[in-house]
């Protein structure tokens, strides 16, 4: 990677920050294009979002293992290096951190904040992987100090 590269890479990232699902998005796309020579970096989630849509050789079951590495990574790199968010995070104490989104069976529990079923896992429709990645997190942190 040139010099160049690495330097576009650090402006961005000291002026905006790259949320979780694109860093997901990205590693996705790089996972199952690293042979393509017209791949192309990019923390944009308009753009990045269309380049996984056309990823050819695309396999969940392949990626789903990667997933939660990836998401956790993500996560606990957002949170080390933003106090104010780290501090809100660990303000959770150990309470169970859940995504309500009834759209979102992977990330979330597939069940909006509205709905009664969200105070029993039993009850969840989707992984949770977003909420789980953050409780891990929340965990690296605390032993962190």
């Amino acid at each position: 990677m040139s010099e160049q590269v690495i330097n576009e890479i650090a402006y961005y990232l000291s002026h905006e920050s790259v949320k979780p699902s694109v860093y997901i998005g990205y590693t996705r796309k790089a996972f199952f294009a690293k042979d393509d020579p017209e791949f192309r970096l990019t923390f944009d989630s308009k753009i990045l979002n269309q380049l996984v849509k056309d990823i050819v050789n695309y396999d969940d079951k392949i990626f789903s293992g990667r997933r939660q590495i990836v998401l956790y990574q993500a996560n606990l790199d957002k949170f080390r290096y933003n106090i104010e968010l780290k501090n809100q995070l660990l303000a959770t104490n150990d309470a169970v951190i859940a995504l309500c989104n009834k759209y979102d069976l992977v990330n979330g529990i597939g069940l909006n904040v509205d709905d009664s079923r969200i105070y029993k896992t039993k009850n969840w429709l989707g992984s949770n992987l977003h909420g789980f990645s953050l409780m891990e997190v929340r965990s690296t942190l605390k032993k962190e100090g």
